[in-house]
């Protein structure tokens, strides 16, 4: 029953993640006078959030893009080590969940069943919630929106500069793309090799999610 609850808690916050993105489709500049309430209240806002940190780094707006996400990362850092715990679990049943695959190989529903029951249990005796690991990127997935549209749609943001690259423009080589795909490949296989259970699709997501 819990899992279930989790469950339907990542399909709504999935959809309202959804949501964001499809209302994040502005170009247009936000302020304080925009409408909506995703341009009025939450780009705008993340916009002046960033402005404000970026004041107390001597004003540099790629300082304050910096703070501004490690903010978000240790808001959400409870919820990620909760995750790490719970992939931690599931390597520490691997075996186990290994013998009940063997133990109910039949292909035929009722089997299959039985194979989905068992595993259940096991994961509600081991305190394990299988789905836990989607959850922190769901979370962040609407800040991270919204942050990037107030760089795209907030004037002063939009003529900031950190290092050599003007903060609305993509790197004019291609450094921090590179690194970017290579540091989120690298967690993705490291989030795998934790798991008990690989299949296709999971590898097929991680050679995507950079992308």
């Amino acid at each position: 029953m819990k899992n279930r609850q989790i469950k339907r808690v990542l399909v709504i916050l999935s959809m309202l993640s959804l949501v964001f993105i499809l209302t994040a489709c502005g170009t247009g500049p936000v302020t304080q006078n925009s409408t909506g309430f995703w341009d009025r209240y939450v780009v705008y806002t993340a916009g002046q959030f960033v402005i404000w940190l970026a004041n107390l780094f001597g004003g540099n707006p790629g300082v304050g893009i910096i703070a501004f996400t490690l903010i978000i990362r240790i808001l959400i850092f409870p919820l990620s080590y909760m995750s790490i715990k719970s992939m931690s679990k599931q390597q520490e049943i691997a075996p186990q969940l290994n013998e009940l695959k063997k133990k109910y190989s039949s292909k035929d529903t009722e089997t299959q069943t039985r194979l989905r029951d068992e595993t259940q249990k096991l994961y509600a005796s081991a305190g394990v919630n299988p789905v836990m690991g989607c959850l922190p990127i769901v979370i962040q997935m609407p800040f991270l929106i919204a942050l990037y549209q107030a760089i795209l749609r907030t004037s002063s943001l939009q003529t900031g500069t950190f290092l050599w690259m003007n903060l609305s423009q993509p790197d004019p080589l291609w450094i921090m793309q590179i690194l970017a795909t290579l540091f989120t490949l690298g967690t993705s296989v490291l989030s795998m090799m934790a798991q008990p259970t690989r299949n296709s699709s999971s590898w097929l997501m991680m050679i995507v999610s950079p992308v």
